[in-house]
């Protein structure tokens, strides 16, 4: 997810109409930064890692289930199987990291 004012209008264009072609939509936000306002933010960790945490109020309410990767990863296989797990009785589903605090 990437705040609408940190992408140029005409790369928003181009963004979109490079992925039409296969049928995909990009939806564009606008994040209200107050509301993190109180969250801790530090080197490694800016403000923009907590807009995941607004996907749910994001998608329309027709919409029961995301999936949610971080930019760097490579996913290598097809993510059917990760789609598919029945998790409709859980809030979240995640991996635990652990980070080097050095």
């Amino acid at each position: 997810m990437v705040e609408i004012s940190q992408i140029e209008k005409g790369n928003q264009i181009r963004l979109n109409r490079s992925v039409e072609k296969y049928g995909i939509k990009i939806s564009l936000f606008s994040i209200d930064q107050s509301l993190f306002k109180d969250f801790k933010i530090r080197n490694h960790l800016k403000v923009e890692v907590y807009y995941r945490l607004l996907i749910p109020e994001l998608l329309s309410e027709d919409i029961d289930k995301a999936i949610y990767l971080d930019s760097d990863l490579i996913v290598k296989e097809d993510i059917t199987k990760l789609w598919d797990i029945n998790n409709e009785n859980d809030f979240l589903a995640a991996v635990k990291v652990h980070l080097n605090s050095s």
